[in-house]
């Protein structure tokens, strides 16, 4: 019965109509490689300030969420920390700094601006035309320090240490009334940098324990959210 429902729920997802979407929506997986790639959103590495002093900037946190299924894409983040602020001859200022690509969610829904963003993506002939099709689509290049944004490395806090990471049961340890089936579930993928562990997470994008506190640090990221101070991606 199990594996009906599941099948049910891949053909449903793959079937179901929507204005504007493209015409082979699993070419759009592509665009988590490229210009949804949230490990291209800072420099990476060691480099050196305007006194010649070492600085690093460090990816702290990664995540990427689609609109439905695996395929195409909602939104990617990345969270940083970097030393970018020099203040005197003796001392650089430095913050966990968040940037987002992310597409917009209007009247048309969130879904529906995804998918006419891969439509032009894939009717895009050369470089030129993929920066048109970006910069006419709902889409957003933001950032936002955590410092200065109220709440924000309270919640970044908690998903390191409080969120819940752990896996669920599979579905067959679970009691039936406790067994769901999902119709297209958008996906979130998370990483997580800490000081000697590295976690990693793919979940349901609106499920419990980590995926829910990154819906809360995005939420109270909405409020701080600045365009960026770096071309966007699709301009790289």
């Amino acid at each position: 019965m199990m594996r009906l429902l599941l099948l049910v729920a891949f053909v449903t997802g793959f079937l179901a109509p929507s204005s504007g979407t493209a015409k082979d929506p699993v070419q759009a997986k592509a665009l988590f490689d490229q210009e949804f790639n949230h490990e291209t959103y800072f420099p990476f590495g060691w480099g050196s300030d305007l006194f010649g002093r070492a600085a690093v900037n460090e990816y702290i946190l990664t995540v990427k969420v689609s609109a439905r299924e695996e395929y195409l894409p909602s939104y990617a983040m990345a969270i940083a920390y970097i030393c970018d602020k020099v203040i005197s001859e003796t001392e650089t200022k430095c913050d966990y700094v968040a940037r987002i690509l992310r597409v917009t969610n209007t009247a048309e829904g969130e879904y529906g601006n995804a998918a006419e963003l891969a439509s032009k993506i894939q009717t895009a002939k050369g470089d030129e035309g993929r920066k048109r099709a970006f910069e006419t689509s709902e889409v957003e290049w933001l950032e936002a320090r955590l410092w200065s944004c109220e709440g924000a490395i309270k919640v970044f806090d908690d998903l390191a240490n409080v969120a819940d990471w752990r896996p669920q049961s599979h579905y067959t340890r679970l009691e039936q009334e406790s067994r769901k089936v999902i119709l297209s579930p958008a996906h979130m993928w998370i990483k997580m940098r800490g000081q000697y562990k590295t976690s990693t997470l793919v979940a349901w994008r609106n499920d419990n324990g980590a995926p829910a506190a990154i819906n809360q640090l995005v939420g109270v990221l909405d409020k701080c959210w600045q365009p960026a101070t770096v071309p966007p991606p699709w301009e790289g």
